[in-house]
């Protein structure tokens, strides 16, 4: 349910320097996450609903994972699994979506541009 987009894009930024292991819907080998530093949960194709489903066979060791200090990289969707009513890792932390925030410049889930500043550099992105 992951976006193709989004992983093909996490992989080649990640690949130069680190040893990639996809693990999917179906139960991974007892051993899978022994030799692994981070979990990286991408943007999704649909909400943050999926997760029961997805992550039903392996969300045990995952949480094991992260309970003996396995970091977690959460982007759009996967972000929003960090929250309380899923992995429960960022302990008083909520996650909401920033087009609901009361100053936030973009109200609308829909294609847009927006103003940003990076490092000190005004400019205007699609």
């Amino acid at each position: 349910m992951c976006s193709i987009e989004s992983v093909n894009g996490i992989m080649r930024a990640l690949a130069p320097n680190y040893a990639i292991k996809i693990f999917t819907k179906h139960k991974v080998q007892d051993d899978f996450f022994d030799d692994v530093e981070l979990v990286v949960f991408p943007g999704g194709v649909g909400d943050a609903s999926a997760f029961g489903s997805l992550l039903k066979a392996n969300l045990d060791d995952v949480k094991k994972f992260l309970s003996l200090g396995g970091k977690y990289l959460g982007i759009c969707m996967g972000a929003y699994w960090a929250d309380k009513y899923y992995f429960d890792i960022l302990k008083d932390t909520r996650v909401v979506q920033h087009i609901k925030r009361a100053r936030a410049e973009v109200k609308s889930s829909y294609a847009t541009t927006t103003q940003i500043n990076w490092r000190g550099d005004d400019q205007r992105k699609a």
